[in-house]
């Protein structure tokens, strides 16, 4: 191999190191690196039916309020009617159910007229303001109504105490009473979890990253 065969080559080296290092430098300041490892992420989060993938983004837009005027209205509106409508005929031969499937067709337009005709306007409460209108009623929006109905929806098992403590004990309970009995029972699960012993297996537990 002649010298001037050695020096070709080393030149080519040179050359391609040099394109290699000025391809990964521009690779790292165009943010090229954080853009493939989302769209990596994307496809892995994409669903595999057409008709879900077409409407149902798999990316976050941070755009988009959630905690709004519109949601925490509707949201405890449909909360309250649930509540008291499923309650009253659960005891009946032929109970009325509303589920949160009604909730999520009803409370679409209802975001839509509360979005077209709300004044934008801010009220302000100590340190914190919120606004009436936000902008266009959106998809977290509605979500969010729809978890707090599906919450509504389940019935509590320490109502069936109360009941019958009182039908078949004849006797009454404090009014004040029930209500903590009935609050108590719906987040002693979240009290075990808080609990010293069990927060490094259920919250803190590297096996089960989804919990």
């Amino acid at each position: 191999m002649t010298t001037e065969n050695i020096s070709h080559i080393f030149k080519i080296d040179n050359r391609r190191q040099f394109e290699n290092t000025d391809r990964s430098e521009q690779f790292i300041y165009t943010n090229e690196l954080l853009q493939d490892t989302q769209t990596k992420f994307s496809a892995v989060e994409q669903s595999p039916f057409e008709e879900v993938a077409a409407i149902v983004p798999n990316t976050d837009d941070e755009t988009m309020e959630c905690s709004t005027f519109r949601s925490w209205t509707i949201g405890l509106l449909f909360t309250i009617i649930i509540s008291i409508v499923n309650q009253f005929f659960f005891f009946r031969l032929n109970p009325l159910t509303i589920g949160s499937i009604i909730v999520q067709v009803l409370s679409l337009p209802l975001g839509k007229i509360m979005a077209r005709f709300l004044p934008a306007k801010y009220i302000r409460i100590w340190k914190w303001q919120f606004s009436l209108n936000p902008g266009p009623f959106n998809t977290k929006e509605h979500t969010l109504i729809t978890v707090m109905a599906n919450t509504a929806y389940v019935g509590q098992y320490a109502m069936n105490v109360i009941v019958v403590y009182r039908i078949h004990y004849r006797q009454t309970m404090n009014h004040a009473i029930a209500i903590f009995f009935l609050i108590s029972s719906q987040v002693i699960g979240y009290g075990l979890a808080g609990m010293t012993l069990l927060k490094s297996l259920l919250i803190h537990n590297l096996r089960f990253s989804t919990l």
